[in-house]
């Protein structure tokens, strides 16, 4: 519902807790960056993956040429994947496999995930910073799940739904949106 360090409380989730998303199904990694696994391996460091824009967000549903430029970001990340593991022990800096592993920290590739995406994509995560250091970076970690077809979310009001995977992308994101002012229907 907010971004890192925000405190959001019901009174705020102005759409109705029943249709604004508070938590996610994620897929941990699989802790082995000799092996490409998506959706859940993170890909990271080639220039290929630097943020499109100069902004950090973009705006969905975003004018046409904002949306071919989010998707030619996702095909390179997808083109870049395959190359994460031939890189013998440096593999680790490519394919960031550890998705998941600290729970507890509120960063992106921990604990944070987004919804550009819908559930269990055919897209690697991507990050878009180029150091090593933790994982604050924006970039597209998506949910994913074990479960044929979508995934699970808590709703604010305390539900839990289940998300088709091939659910419209503006309905998907606006169940993501605390007060965004949108109608989210037939999910």
């Amino acid at each position: 519902m907010g971004g890192p360090s925000s405190t959001i409380g019901v009174r705020d989730v102005t759409d109705g807790t029943s249709n604004t998303i508070a938590f996610g199904e994620w897929r941990t990694g699989d802790f082995n960056c000799n092996q490409l696994s998506v959706p859940q391996d993170v890909i990271n460091n080639s220039p290929s993956l630097s943020w499109p824009t100069k902004t950090v967000s973009y705006t969905f549903p975003g004018p046409a040429p904002q949306v071919a430029q989010f998707q030619s970001w996702l095909n390179n990340c997808a083109a870049f994947a395959p190359q994460t593991i031939k890189n013998g022990s440096n593999n680790w800096k490519y394919n960031m496999s550890y998705l998941g592993a600290n729970w507890d920290m509120g960063l992106f590739g921990y604990t944070m995930g987004n919804t550009l995406l819908a559930p269990n994509p055919p897209y690697p995560n991507c990050r878009t910073c180029q150091w090593l250091g933790d994982w604050d970076c924006p970039g597209m970690y998506g949910l994913s799940s074990f479960h044929p077809g979508g995934g699970n979310v808590g709703m604010a009001d305390g539900s839990v739904r289940f998300i088709n995977e091939g659910i419209d992308l503006a309905t998907y994101r606006a169940l993501a949106s605390c007060n965004g002012g949108e109608v989210a229907a037939n999910y």
